[in-house]
């Protein structure tokens, strides 16, 4: 961020963990978890500069959702992942200021029509932003659309969820210090089988909601522009193919192929 390096602007650091449920943990390692502590984190922004603008926790190991309302009080979004915390506990942590909902349906309570969890909450709470996987692998094509006709135009935010693997194709990687593997369909997964996220790019989940989920181009492109840029709230400069915005902007065809991107004005590929 520092180096003024033709790219991609990085608008800042997901902070996912170590705030996270052990048996929602997904790919992160056992022994890297905590609960979450104030006093903790004020270090870990320190040492980032400030840059820390997204931390991913389980609200439910929040006491009193103390760091959840820090969090919100900093501007920083508090977005609910890797957590076994029911629909109660979900809705008192948006009370409290999060904002959003990491990876839907993947590290979470799963729904059920006696105790909706959080993916219900998701469902439920159409007002509330939902990040989502949209690699086939993560969540079929159905579940998807489901989510996507549930948030509308405005509150579904695509993500790649990509690890280190991505664009290199079957093979094995190290991640987090453990061993990832990754095949022929780009699935990458710990020796034990659990997913250790994607290698999904975000051209392709587009092409995977078109083309498979069938969800509405509006809310396809939404969900990777203006939503996540007014989540972080950004929106001021970020997220649309408008006067006075950023001229960040990517060229595809109509084979989802990328012909050219833009940052800031400056053609970069």
């Amino acid at each position: 961020m520092l180096e003024d390096y033709e790219g991609a602007e990085i608008i800042g650091i997901h902070f996912e963990g170590p705030y996270l449920d052990i048996e929602k943990r997904g790919a992160q390692p056992l022994e890297c978890l905590a609960a979450p502590n104030i006093e903790q984190f004020k270090k870990f922004q320190q040492a980032s500069n400030n840059n820390i603008k997204v931390v991913t926790l389980a609200c439910d190991l929040d006491k009193n959702y103390e760091l959840t309302k820090y969090l919100t009080e900093q501007n920083i979004v508090a977005s609910l992942g890797h957590s076994s915390a029911t629909m109660e506990e979900t809705i008192f942590a948006f009370a409290n200021g999060a904002k959003s909902q990491t990876h839907v349906f993947n590290g979470m309570t799963a729904f059920h029509h006696r105790e909706p969890g959080q993916v219900g909450y998701s469902f439920f709470a159409t007002d509330h932003y939902g990040e989502i996987i949209c690699d086939g692998i993560h969540s079929t094509a159905e579940a998807t659309k489901i989510f996507f006709d549930a948030k509308g135009a405005n509150k579904a935010i695509i993500i790649s969820d990509s690890i280190n693997a991505k664009g290199l194709g079957k093979g094995t990687y190290e991640f987090g210090g453990e061993k990832v593997i990754v095949d022929e369909l780009g699935r990458a997964t710990r020796e034990d089988g659990r997913l250790a996220g994607s290698t999904a790019s975000i051209v392709k989940s587009i092409k995977f909601l078109i083309e498979d989920a069938l969800v509405p181009i509006k809310n396809v492109i939404n969900a990777c522009t203006k939503n996540p840029a007014k989540l972080l709230n950004i929106d001021d400069r970020k997220g649309e193919l408008k006067a006075t915005l950023d001229a960040d902007i990517t060229v595809i065809d109509n084979n989802y192929n990328v012909l050219a991107t833009f940052s800031k004005g400056t053609k970069i590929y």
